[in-house]
């Protein structure tokens, strides 16, 4: 097969994946930050255990065989710090038996941001997760990517891109 029809088949493959969908941008009334979501999927703000938004694919089910999720919790941090929070959140997961795979700290839109990947098994199915986690103005910040195991590779470049989208305001 020549190289450029090689080329414009991977190109067609990449374009018509699910990570080349339009963001719509979403502003939380009340959390501050704003984040771009897929413009397909379903915003829900439900009320509760720190959850502020969730974001669900179009084909989502129950253990969200063909979809990822989007997940947004915010909570009051006190005085800790970044760290102190992010070793606790890293021992809770641990604790619970998830399998954690820490990254290096990462900076997006001019905020430090500590990001790691967590998987567990939850009945047949194994779950994975990428985690962008943060403090501002006393305020702790988890946002949580999450599909099953055998489509998160599919969803991971949708993932991030949505990460690069997230703004924490004051």
């Amino acid at each position: 097969m020549p190289d450029t029809l090689r080329l414009l088949i991977t190109l067609l493959l990449i374009t018509s994946g699910c990570y080349a969908q339009k963001l719509k941008t979403y502003v939380h009334p009340t959390d501050g930050f704003e984040i771009g979501v897929p413009k397909k999927w379903v915003i829900e703000t439900p009320k509760g255990d720190g959850m502020v938004m969730l974001v669900t694919g179009p084909r989502y089910n129950k253990h969200f065989v063909k979809d990822g999720i989007i997940m947004v919790e915010s909570r009051e941090a006190g005085y800790f710090s970044l760290e102190e929070l992010y070793k606790n959140d890293l021992d809770t997961f641990r604790n619970a038996g998830y399998d954690i795979q820490e990254v290096d700290d990462i900076v997006i839109n001019g905020h430090l941001f500590k990001y790691y990947y967590h998987t567990n098994q939850a009945g047949a199915l194994v779950n994975k997760s990428i985690i962008f986690f943060t403090i501002k103005n006393k305020k702790l910040y988890r946002f949580t990517m999450g599909a099953v195991e055998q489509n998160f590779g599919e969803l991971e470049p949708l993932f991030r891109k949505v990460a690069e989208t997230i703004k924490l305001y004051d």
